[in-house]
């Protein structure tokens, strides 16, 4: 083995690293070209066990300074993928690149194109997945492979495309055709169908929604984790709310606790997603908490500010703003700690923040925040987004007492709230198009407003969240509703 302390390779490692005439391993020319064959046999013991990091990566190192990049691909992918299981994905990716530059063969470029994919994936650097994703394409094309291979690079193009700031318009048309071709395995279509449902929850759409019924109702029929988060997430924005949460409950059972697997990391961010925009807080927040931990611990940057997003989302969505605050800063102190290319926050980071911002008084930071975040994040201009961001620019005009609110902003919200007021997540917009209700037309338009939203049209079985039901305490439709419910109002956490 490549291990200090123990026989075989470290004997080898003890006498290259004499030769080199350092303590530290470094290898020069000279002295790798006196060393080659022993250098060859640690080549193959490191390729095989790489317990030795440091001592693989310097062999690795010497190769290539003798212009020997194919001895060094197999020490290199070895130490990446050790690397990468010590939860540093994005020094396994920058590891890999350096051969990218070197002259190899093609079926080694195509390897390792792969391999930085996948870990510039998992270490949130999704510029530089797609990068390497259609690098990887384009030689797969030239050498002819097959149709199936092609087409599972380019769902995994619109999969890395989809974290990046694109607009999701683009989307749907590339994932329509994957779906349409038959030759197309039934995990593809799964994994096309999902991206599109999400696009589809982006966009407000019903209608492309529709266009996947099919494929979720065929889905029913297997057992795996796509296909059921497939069936969850349809399920949670536009089929059946009750089925939503028992997809949720039997995901949850057989992923019940944090894993490093990516079944397990899929399907329960999906589940702790599908339980906060349904009003489950305490599913979500106990899945996101657990999850946020074990990512901080392996070094997980990327994944961690995702979940403490979702966590301070949680805790605004139930009036508990200091803990919103407190998870809005561990993301802060992730992305602190970031390279610039791996920053990539959510659309919920940016609201979280403004919204803090708001009810905190400091309206022209929460301006800031929101202009920046549109700037850099292209995907707040479209659907469900952008009524998040209208909706915080009518509170800041609101709260700040501006004597004329932006009529653009409030009917560009009105319109979309029409279209998305019965596919969840629209308590926020509905709490402020009553409080412009009652400022601008009276108490009645703003109470006709609420009572049909709530009645009628609201997809949540639970509570309404805290913001919505403090806004508008005062209106008379809250005693009706509770009543027919046999509820009584929550008291929860005012904001100290």
């Amino acid at each position: 083995m490549c291990q200090r302390g123990r026989t075989g390779a470290h004997s080898w490692a003890q006498s290259i690293r004499r030769q080199a005439g350092a303590p530290s391993v470094q290898f020069s020319p000279v002295n790798l070209r006196n060393f080659t064959p022993v250098l060859t046999r640690l080549t193959n013991e490191c390729e095989t066990l790489t317990s030795d990091i440091e001592l693989a990566l310097a062999a690795a190192n010497a190769w290539l300074a003798s212009d020997e990049a194919a001895s060094a691909i197999g020490l290199l992918r070895a130490s990446a993928n050790r690397i990468a299981a010590m939860g540093e994905p994005v020094a396994a990716a920058d590891i890999l690149s350096q051969l990218l530059a070197r002259k190899i063969l093609p079926d080694a470029r195509i390897a390792l194109l792969n391999e930085v994919a996948i870990y510039a994936h998992a270490g949130g650097i999704s510029t530089v997945a797609t990068s390497a994703l259609r690098q990887l394409l384009e030689l797969e094309t030239i050498g002819n492979h097959p149709p199936a291979a092609l087409r599972v690079i380019n769902l995994r193009i619109l999969e890395s495309e989809a974290l990046e700031r694109t607009a999701v318009t683009a989307e749907i048309p590339q994932l329509r055709a994957v779906l349409e071709d038959n030759a197309a395995s039934t995990a593809t279509r799964h994994r096309a169908a999902m991206l599109m449902l999400v696009s589809a929850d982006s966009l407000l759409d019903v209608h492309t929604a529709a266009e996947i019924a099919p494929i979720v109702l065929a889905s029913q029929t297997h057992d795996t984790q796509a296909a059921l988060s497939l069936q969850l997430v349809y399920h949670t924005v536009f089929g059946s709310v009750r089925r939503s949460h028992l997809l949720a409950d039997k995901l949850l059972l057989r992923y019940n606790r944090s894993a490093d697997s990516e079944d397990a990391i899929r399907a329960r961010k999906y589940v702790a997603y599908s339980c906060m925009r349904l009003q489950r807080h305490k599913i979500a927040q106990a899945i996101a908490e657990e999850d946020y931990a074990a990512c901080d611990a392996r070094g997980d940057r990327s994944a961690a500010v995702w979940w403490a997003s979702l966590l301070s989302d949680s805790k605004i969505s139930t009036g508990d703003f200091n803990a919103a605050q407190a998870w809005l800063d561990e993301a802060q102190r992730q992305m602190r700690d970031m390279p610039a290319e791996q920053i990539n926050p959510s659309a919920g980071y940016a609201s979280n923040a403004t919204m803090l911002a708001v009810l905190g008084g400091r309206f022209d930071e929460a301006e800031r925040i929101l202009d920046e975040g549109e700037r850099q994040n292209s995907r707040l201009h479209y659907g469900r987004s952008r009524a998040v961001g209208l909706a915080l620019r009518l509170r800041i005009q609101m709260l700040r007492g501006d004597e004329d609110l932006n009529a653009s902003y409030v009917r560009e919200l009105t319109e979309l709230f029409e279209r998305g007021k019965g596919l969840g997540g629209h308590d926020t917009q509905c709490e402020m198009l009553w409080w412009v209700k009652s400022s601008l037309e009276g108490k009645a338009a703003a109470s006709e407003l609420l009572g049909s939203y709530l009645n009628v049209h609201r997809r949540e079985i639970e509570r309404p969240e805290w913001l919505l039901r403090n806004t508008s305490a005062e209106d008379v439709v809250w005693q009706r509703y509770d009543s027919r419910l046999g509820r009584k109002p929550r008291k929860v956490n005012r904001r100290s």
